[in-house]
């Protein structure tokens, strides 16, 4: 596919071709029908990397590699075929993308169209023909649709509300998510001066507003207000936009969703408590235990001497002193639990057996209280736990419940749930109760928050440490009237 130079004139001239290689904005390189380089632009030889004289005379193989040749090539196998210069141009119209070489050799993409000139046809029709090959180098192209992309991902697909506003103080950008949090859609605040749809928000919500107008931007400023139904917890930052001359031609502002480090950073304190809870309830227990164990002692010589005597009053003073000390001794016990849990004894045991073993105590607690219990128990699900202590979380959660609903002639429904995907089981604890306060549910874990007027608020403290100590979880749902606590655990087989 060799080819000589031209041996008859074109009806393009030479001005002509010159006009189209430098006025065009893409890559020109021009060729005879035997693909002999006549001329290139300047745009071709800067994203080419060569010097004109590296090209002109050469052939498009040496210089761009056979399959730009190929391609030309087929051009002109497709004007034999077309018989008609016209038609081979105007299929060209398309840009088709051809993989060529630089000066270094390294491939990389464009995309080409050909046009073709000719004079006059003869048997060889590689004489009769100018090829002018417009190349656009689409590695530019990408970078710039990367930057398009990535504006567009900043602006619309991330994970942070953005707005902008310029210093009329009017909104010329905000994304979905930045609507979201406003309650709107991105096309009620589009466009709007001065933020008057937000009239519901404090003015220091009006983020880049405050900004232009104290020129001073905001940095990790925590707000917080409500996205729907729930309050939601925000970090925000804002950034002044200045022209070339440092004029102050708008700003924009970041807000991030903070909701879930929020929660973290509770729990985190919440667990703080705890353990300083634990240091102190390792160092008093045992220095109370001590003592205490001695009054009791004494307690009782006292009681048995004062039956001897038969001083009947006297001994129903001791008998109340004994019980106050027991339940001193509990509380002690409770702390020493919370602190430094005893060493777990954990076997394998079916579920639906831990609670036939408690079942007679929920029944004599709730006939003593006037509560109805049922049961609605699925297969034997095996877990494995600590019988003992696992007994223990179920007695204080049914306890809790029955005494919610004493001498209302309550209802306790005590069921399972088993999740095979998730190898879980949840029991649940559903009690027909007043319900416990929405702004109390997240602190009835607290240690000492407690609504009984004879609690220690540290039952459902323990209860969560135990089962957290399992592998599982206890969640809480009240709305309205009456509560239901599931406790998770880990399912290690399904009987049956």
């Amino acid at each position: 596919m060799r080819m000589p130079s031209l041996c008859c004139p074109l009806n393009i001239t030479s001005a002509e071709l010159e006009a189209l290689l430098e006025s065009n904005q893409c890559g020109v390189i021009s060729m005879d029908g035997y693909g002999k380089i006549i001329n290139a632009n300047n745009m071709f030889l800067r994203f080419a990397d060569y010097d004109r004289a590296q090209i002109i005379g050469n052939n498009i193989v040496d210089i761009l590699g056979t399959k730009a040749e190929v391609h030309a090539y087929n051009a002109l196998l497709h004007l034999v075929q077309a018989q008609s210069c016209q038609q081979i141009n105007a299929q060209s119209k398309k840009m088709e993308k051809l993989i060529i070489l630089d000066r270094e050799g390294r491939e990389f993409s464009t995309e080409v169209k050909i046009r073709i000139d000719y004079q006059k046809r003869t048997m060889n029709l590689l004489d009769d023909n100018l090829i002018i090959l417009i190349m656009k180098d689409i590695r530019e192209l990408s970078e710039k649709n990367i930057i398009k992309l990535a504006r567009k991902s900043v602006t619309q697909d991330m994970d942070m509300g953005f707005v902008v506003m310029n210093k009329e103080y009017k909104v010329i950008e905000i994304n979905d998510k930045a609507a979201y949090y406003y309650g709107l859609t991105r096309e009620q605040i589009l466009n709007v001066q001065n933020g008057k749809i937000l009239n519901g928000f404090p003015r220091e919500y009006l983020f880049c507003k405050c900004t232009l107008e104290t020129g001073i931007p905001l940095k990790n400023h925590v707000v917080s207000w409500k996205v729907g139904d729930q309050k939601r917890s925000f970090v925000v930052d804002t950034i002044l936009i200045k022209s070339r001359n440092k004029q102050i031609v708008g700003a924009c502002s970041l807000i991030k969703d903070i909701t879930a480090l929020k929660s973290l950073e509770l729990q985190i304190q919440h667990n703080e408590r705890l353990a300083m809870i634990g240091q102190m309830a390792a160092g008093a227990a045992h220095e109370i235990r001590n003592p205490i164990t001695s009054v009791r002692g004494f307690v009782q010589l006292l009681r048995r001497t004062l039956q001897q005597h038969e001083m009947n009053k006297e001994v129903g003073y001791t008998d109340i002193m004994l019980s106050e000390i027991d339940r001193i001794t509990d509380l002690i016990n409770e702390f020493l639990l919370l602190s430094k849990p005893r060493e777990m004894k954990v076997v394998s045991c079916g579920l639906n057996d831990i609670i036939e073993n408690v079942k007679p105590v929920i029944s004599s607690e709730s006939l003593l209280h006037d509560v109805e219990v049922t049961y609605e128990l699925q297969v034997n699900a095996l877990i494995r736990v600590d019988r003992d202590l696992l007994k223990q979380v179920f007695l204080n959660i049914t306890r809790n419940a029955i005494e919610a609903m004493a001498n209302d002639k309550g209802k306790l429904h005590i069921s399972s749930t088993i999740f095979e995907k998730e190898r879980m089981v949840a029991i649940n604890f559903k009690d027909s109760g007043p319900g416990i306060p929405a702004y109390m549910v997240d602190k009835i874990f607290d240690p000492f928050f407690t609504t009984k007027d004879t609690g220690t608020g540290l039952g459902l403290p323990v209860c969560q440490r135990i089962v957290s100590e399992l592998g599982g979880k206890i969640k809480v749902v009240s709305k309205g009237y009456g509560t239901t606590f599931s406790v998770y655990l880990p399912i290690e087989a399904i009987e049956g």
